[in-house]
């Protein structure tokens, strides 16, 4: 999932990390991902579902991406 990191890691990088609520949501998912991770490596159905959950927010970044002034 390489790729689909990357797209993440720009959104976070173009459009998150430039204003105080973006900043704000990146500090609050790094303090509180790790617990989560450890959760979802636990459980291959959670797992799974937070694959899939996240298929429309990797979609959605691309097209954020390639069409910044939509």
């Amino acid at each position: 999932m390489a790729a689909q990191i990357d797209t993440l890691r720009d959104v976070r990088d173009s459009y998150l990390l430039n204003n105080t609520v973006g900043t704000a949501f990146t500090d609050f998912y790094y303090r509180v991902s790790p617990t989560i991770a450890d959760a979802v490596a636990q459980s291959p159905v959670l797992a799974a579902t937070v694959r899939v959950m996240l298929v429309p927010v990797i979609f959605l970044s691309k097209v954020l991406l390639a069409m910044p002034y939509l």
